[in-house]
């Protein structure tokens, strides 16, 4: 499922200084911040279906066994019992077998790895409908208490420092660790990326559905050295109905993080039977993504491609791109450029639109590459598309007082949308804008805190084509000691009918719209 190529707008653009002479910041008096927005009201609990209750079977592989034979043969068992029961896996291993799970699967703290051959575009373990898949790893407390208490909008905030103070050994913890598979088919090659998959969406084109998935408590640690161009998902739900991922960590995976929906196109499936039907408007409904953590993932950490309800919450993205972007000794890897933290798309007029993205900490500092932390993206018309809401998100763009280096080209790239909100988020030190915006129309941007962002002739808010959209009371301010060069202000090209209501500059509610011809 390959991610749209829009993406490359913003992304492909390197981040580099520009003026010769930094504007320095003045002092600033503090100003009140703005109430933070609503939030959905959600039970993550409530994703997740109340275990099974009949029989439970331990499997434990011996030396040299493939764990994944073992598996099975459990699940086939199971089955035959007439009731839907539970998997306890237990003493880590290799999964040399590809497993399928028709009934609920509980892994011990041990590490387990994907050692697969022959396959390249299917999950190491594939999930039925209505099966509950979970380990022991969980979000370190540090996490939850930034998330309950945390200022991320404050940089001397101490529970912020206290996340940004962690170790990829403290993010893992002692929780369930799954290896990413190795295997490379070639030529050309052609890696192995997905260890969780819905079954449904093993099927047609991503175009066949899921519901009732679970996959909660795994830290999911990168093995793989081919890039495949953030096609394939370490976590792929497909279009699923009813759907979570929590709690779990990806590190140095390989191509994207966690990923909801397929496609709503038709395609003619042909059942064993012989007969064909038409699986047609398909799409994931009613998901939730909430506290994962991110870290050194190659392509869109979490995204939704042709989903509605998509709730995406409380999760943190930390130095995103792939560590191996550039080799030791300087040449460049396969792996790609920048990356966004959330990445909301349709890729046809068929498929669907819509969701929530809220409390979120995308922080940049370290990124193999320059990229967004939010992209949300809807440049297909069509029926099915809803608006999309980001709200209290915090998006860092880097972190040392001197250095020259931003991580981040925008906090925000926007593209196509219709009726969105983006409200009460903060964004700090960007390459390129706060927020960057093509085609947007019946938008409304407001209370929004930007730090230090925008410069070298570009403006902490870029929109373009973009009609009927308002901007309101968002404040642009500069961090004192922070000694870069920095642009307030709104730079609009080609747009019409665009309000702009009581935006302050440093404090001060002064004319900052620059407006700009249609460019041929």
């Amino acid at each position: 499922m390959k991610l749209v190529p829009v993406i490359a707008l913003a992304l492909l653009i390197f981040v580099c200084e520009f003026s010769p002479s930094p504007v320095a910041s003045p002092p600033q008096s503090p100003l009140a911040r703005a109430t933070p927005a609503p939030t959905p009201n959600i039970d993550p609990n409530a994703y997740l279906k109340p275990w099974n209750t009949g029989e439970k079977i331990t499997v434990r592989a011996r030396k040299g066994e493939d764990l994944g034979i073992l598996i099975n043969a459990a699940d086939k068992q199971l089955t035959g019992s007439g009731k839907k029961g539970i998997i306890k896996i237990e003493g880590g291993g290799s999964i040399r077998t590809q497993v399928t799970f028709n009934h609920d699967a509980q892994f011990d703290s041990s590490t387990y790895s994907c050692d697969i051959q022959g396959i390249t575009d299917q999950g190491c373990f594939l999930i039925a409908d209505n099966t509950r898949i979970e380990g022991t790893w969980r979000p370190p407390q540090a996490l939850l208490d930034y998330f309950k208490h945390g200022k991320g909008w404050d940089y001397n905030d101490p529970y912020l420092k206290t996340v940004q103070s962690l170790t990829a050994e403290e993010l893992a913890g002692t929780g369930t660790t799954i290896l990413e598979p190795t295997f490379v088919a070639a030529p050309p090659p052609v890696p192995h990326i997905t260890v969780f998959q819905a079954l449904g969406d093993t099927c047609c084109a991503h175009t066949d559905k899921a519901q009732g998935i679970a996959v909660r408590g795994f830290h999911i640690k990168g093995r793989q050295k081919v890039y495949d161009g953030g096609v394939r998902s370490t976590i792929l739900l497909g279009n699923c109905y009813n759907c979570t991922a929590q709690e779990n960590y990806l590190e140095d995976t390989a191509s994207i993080g966690i990923t909801a929906g397929g496609s709503a196109l038709e395609f003619r499936k042909q059942l064993p039977n012989g007969s064909v039907i038409t699986l047609k408007d398909n799409h994931a409904r009613k998901v939730l993504f909430y506290r994962n953590v991110t870290s050194g993932v190659a392509a869109a950490n979490i995204a939704s491609v042709n989903g509605e309800e998509i709730y995406i919450g409380e999760n943190y993205a930390r130095r995103p791109g792939h560590k191996d972007e550039v080799l030791p000794d300087g040449r460049p890897s396969t792996f790609g450029g920048g990356v966004c933290h959330v990445d909301f798309e349709s890729n046809s007029s068929a498929d669907y639109t819509g969701g929530i993205v809220w409390n979120n900490l995308s922080d940049y500092e370290g990124a193999a590459k320059a990229g967004n932390a939010m992209c949300l993206q809807d440049p297909y018309g069509g029926v099915n598309h809803k608006p999309i809401t980001a709200v209290n998100n915090i998006a860092i763009g880097g972190r040392g007082v001197y250095s020259m280096d931003r991580y981040m080209s925008n906090g925000f790239f926007l593209n196509g949308l219709t009726g969105c909100r983006v409200s009460n988020n903060y964004v700090f030190r960007t390459g390129q804008n706060a927020i960057q915006a093509y085609a947007i129309k019946q938008c409304v941007i407001e209370d929004n805190d930007f730090e230090s962002t925008g410069g070298g002739g570009n403006a902490t808010v870029w929109l373009k084509d973009s009609v009927n959209n308002t901007f309101r009371r968002n404040h642009y301010r500069a961090r004192p000691g922070l000694n870069i060069n920095t642009q307030s202000g709104f730079l609009e090209i080609c747009g019409s009918n665009n309000t702009y209501q009581n935006n302050l500059t440093l404090g001060k509610d002064v004319p900052s719209v620059r407006r700009e011809p249609c460019r041929q």
